[in-house]
């Protein structure tokens, strides 16, 4: 739960450039002049995502046994005194998270309250100006390994850590599950709590379980990005219209066409297609699966860390449904049950993770509708309104492309009704502020009805 709560912390706090710690095992490496990724999603609509990493700056510049930043000053302040509690639906994206984030059997459960007491939590921040001298001495190590690896993937930036929001004594966090009489909780599968948080091991009657943060917990950060040389020379960006880069890297290309995107799943063979749509589609009837199987094809599976019966402990689809995904993007099972992450990057795999996430976009219910949203007779006037609506054209119900949208009993209806989407007259009043759901939509209903295509090419061609 350290996850939702510092993500809280961030909205409340109101700090726009902050960026929540990811994980209470890596709170560690996000003080002042750690460096971290910056990893562009898929998607231009999406937030980047921020990976810390276990090196100080100095540790990949080329002179790593000289602590230079200790020549920079980090001053210290009050940020704010924080002590709320929040509450969260275990239905949507969400709700999605936290049954990963709990591991627990809360069927049945509406939420779970989450209370943080932070009390004071102070400010540390880099002399940006001192820090952006000193770097015009410096160099990256630019045959250092995890240099490399970064410059390697042009989705990916360097960052340092120039700012950090800490507790200044301990902090808890309480986690309760609302529940009904009927309803129980299994409370063995609940995660472990990090080895730095001390877990309070009583469980109450009241389904509440309690850990406390040490004094100095790092809960947020900042980042100013990098810009290497060629020759590995420094630049620190703190302009936020310009982005760090390799100079020696192509920037990343604009979106391909959706047909483009998925061409590696949509060029299989018919029976092959057929397959991953049954797969996919078996896999929507269960949405919390499709989140957690989402993050697992994202991560990078250790050897030996997931088995087939651990696996199975954690979905709610039919084990072969589960087996035969992973086994589609890659993934492989040995003779003693463990499961083994594909040996290389492929663009089936990144295919998968692209649908996937197009998938986690989206809400429980509109998810449990997309097996009849996918039909051909369904899907284009779909596909038509939400491409629309992404390209910020306006749309009226008389629209002749959207006529079968309107028959009755048409599930496609229901589907945008979910999304937002409200009807006022002949008008099409198209749902603000959820832009990543919409394009999440429009790409799940597109590969699912591509799929179905008896030739593997769908009649519509979309940027």
């Amino acid at each position: 739960m350290f996850e939702a709560t510092v993500t809280k912390f961030v909205k409340s706090v109101g700090e726009g450039s902050l960026v929540p710690v990811p994980d209470l095992d890596e709170a560690d490496r996000c003080v002042p002049f750690a460096v971290c990724v910056k990893k562009n999603r898929r998607w231009f609509w999406q937030s980047p995502r921020f990976e810390p990493s276990p090196f100080l700056l100095h540790q990949l510049s080329t002179t790593p046994t000289e602590a230079w930043e200790s020549d920079i000053e980090v001053k210290q302040h009050p940020l704010v005194v924080y002590n709320k509690t929040h509450n969260f639906s275990l239905s949507g994206k969400i709700g999605g998270s936290l049954y990963k984030l709990l591991e627990a059997d809360v069927k049945g459960s509406d939420s779970v309250n989450v209370s943080a007491k932070f009390g004071s939590v102070d400010k540390l921040e880099v002399d940006i100006p001192a820090l952006m001298i000193l770097l015009q001495k410096k160099s990256l190590d630019l045959k250092n390994e995890f240099v490399v690896q970064v410059q390697q993937n042009k989705r990916k930036v360097l960052c340092v850590v120039v700012g950090s929001a800490q507790l200044t004594q301990e902090g808890t966090v309480e986690v309760s599950v609302m529940q009904t009489e009927s309803e129980t909780v299994d409370t063995s599968k609940l995660l472990p709590v990090a080895p730095n948080a001390e877990e309070d091991e009583s469980f109450s009657n009241t389904n509440k379980k309690t850990f406390t943060l040490p004094k100095g917990t790092v809960l947020a950060y900042n980042v100013c990005e990098l810009k290497v040389s060629g020759e590995g020379g420094l630049e620190l960006i703190v302009d936020k219209d310009v982005e760090g880069h390799f100079d020696t890297v192509d920037a990343e290309s604009s979106d391909l066409s959706l047909r483009e995107t998925f061409s590696a799943l949509l060029d299989q063979d018919e029976t092959k297609r057929r397959q991953i749509y049954s797969t996919v589609v078996d896999l929507c009837d269960h949405p919390k699966d499709v989140r957690f199987l989402s993050a697992l094809m994202e991560s990078s599976l250790p050897e030996g860390a997931m088995t087939v019966e651990k696996l199975q402990g954690k979905l709610a689809c039919d084990i072969e449904t589960w087996k035969a995904l992973l086994q589609l993007a890659g993934f492989s099972i040995n003779t003693g049950g463990v499961i083994c992450g594909p040996k290389e990057e492929t663009a089936t795999l990144e295919c998968f993770r692209c649908l996937f996430e197009a998938l986690d976009e989206l809400s429980d219910e509109a998810m449990l509708l997309l097996r009849d949203c996918s039909d051909q007779t369904v899907a284009p006037p779909l596909i038509y309104l939400l491409s629309q609506t992404v390209s910020s054209q306006p749309t009226r119900k008389d629209d002749p492309k959207l006529v079968d949208l309107f028959r009755q009993a048409n599930p496609g209806l229901t589907f945008v009704g979910k999304i937002g989407y409200m009807f006022s007259g002949d008008q099409v009043v198209s749902p603000t502020g959820q832009m990543s759901e919409l394009h999440g939509a429009l790409r799940a209903v597109f590969v699912l009805s591509a799929l179905q295509e008896s030739t593997g090419r769908h009649w519509c061609h979309l940027l």
